[in-house]
């Protein structure tokens, strides 16, 4: 038997970390030693058996590699859980300037989801995305704005709502600018989340995201999601871009929101740093912002908001097979990324036709770094490899997420 080489020791070894199982655990100086030195006989029968379990001892580091291997084919291949993006229409109300989708090349703002072309997106899901395996399906209603489309929305919604299958779970989840939320009651009721973005000051938002004559929109969504977070209590994800230099700024921001009792009506708050162009381009984040952002998500804790570190890395939906994400004209692409920019297929008579994706992991199992089974490689959103984010934020999340204080 070996110590797994994804075993990770923080705070002075106090804590120990498993990336391939995720798992972690408090431990004394006793077992830190133990591990270190590789003396399993002097752990109890119970102690060994849940190291086995959640892999931080391993048969053999042949066989531990073999597993991660088995791990990374299933993340590809398999169809247990699948990732589905719908976008209803590239058409949106703001003129937000760092819109990934400015620099896109299959743009027709004219263009909307129809039934005829919803019907054959449909087909192609029940017959070659959603099989037995399936047991989570994810499915992003996205555009530009899909509530400029809202009976397709509402339409989609339902049918999607009456695929049945025992074993299936399935979570909608409405990504929205939220100037557009009135009258649309029931697309709120049926879905599972509703995610609008909110860039912290008024002065900012209004400079970021306004409408296409120049007016500001941070009073209508602002109040709109006082309005429908407490109606649809436990819904609502906030998503709120920052940047470095609007730290405290941010901090006031939250302030508001506690005032207003958002933080007990709110599934959870996010906080993204503001980045421009394709996100294939600009998603290096740099450890000056993700700082900030740990110290934002921090405040938000202390002050009873739930928190989801969205800017979190892995393994890209492109190279999952069970991943569709396409859009009102029926083009696929690689993941929500690179909508309305590569387009890798179609969708012709209710089946998909598609080409293999060909785009280099930032890294590989050959690597031997201990982070491989968490980022599994990552994808095209990442030139360069997270190592370091990794090093200094997940401990600190980690102990944020199970409130752990040494």
């Amino acid at each position: 038997m070996k110590s797994s080489n994804y075993n990770i020791f923080y705070a002075d070894n106090q804590l120990l970390f498993n990336s391939f199982s995720q798992c972690l655990l408090q431990i004394p100086s006793s077992i830190y030693e133990i591990l270190k030195n590789e003396n399993f006989d002097e752990l109890d029968v119970d102690t060994l058996n849940l190291f086995k379990n959640k892999k931080i001892i391993t048969e053999s580091y042949e066989y531990e590699r073999h597993q991660l291997e088995c791990e990374l084919n299933n993340a590809i291949h398999s169809h247990k859980n699948v990732n589905i993006v719908i976008s209803f229409t590239s058409a949106c109300n703001l003129n937000c300037w760092y819109c990934i989708e400015n620099a896109c090349k299959n743009i027709d703002n004219n263009k909307f989801l129809n039934e005829e072309n919803w019907q054959k997106i449909k087909e192609a899901i029940v017959n070659d995305i959603i099989n037995d395996e399936t047991r989570n399906v994810d499915v992003v209603l996205y555009g530009g704005e899909p509530m400029l489309n809202k009976p397709m929305v509402l339409n989609v919604i339902n049918d999607l709502r009456d695929i049945k299958n025992e074993n299936l779970k399935m979570r909608l989840t409405l990504i929205s600018n939220g100037t557009l939320m009135d009258g649309a009651d029931e697309i709120l009721k049926k879905v599972d989340n509703v995610q609008i973005t909110i860039d912290a000051t008024k002065e900012n938002h209004n400079y970021n995201r306004p409408y296409k004559n120049g007016n500001g929109t941070f009073d209508d969504i602002y109040n709109s999601l006082l309005k429908y977070a407490f109606l649809y209590s436990d819904k609502f994800i906030l998503r709120v871009n920052v940047t470095i230099e609007d730290y405290e700024k941010v901090i006031n921001f939250m302030s508001k929101l506690k005032n207003d009792g958002l933080n007990n009506v709110l599934k959870f708050i996010s906080f993204c740093p503001i980045m421009d162009n394709k996100c294939k381009e600009c998603r290096d984040v740099s450890i000056d912002a993700e700082e900030c952002i740990y110290k934002l998500e921090l405040f938000a804790k202390q002050n009873g908001f739930e928190t989801s570190h969205l800017h979190e890395y892995g393994l890209c939906a492109a190279y999952n097979d069970s991943t569709l994400c396409v859009d009102e004209n029926l083009n696929l692409y690689p993941c929500i990324g690179f909508i309305y920019d590569q387009a890798i297929g179609c969708i012709e008579n209710g089946k998909i036709i598609k080409n293999k994706v060909n785009i280099k992991m930032s890294c590989n199992i050959d690597d031997k770094c201990k982070f491989f089974p968490l980022c599994l490689g990552e994808g095209p959103c990442r030139k360069l490899c997270c190592k370091e984010y990794y090093e200094k934020f997940y401990p600190k999340y980690l102990m944020l997420e199970h409130n752990i204080q040494l």
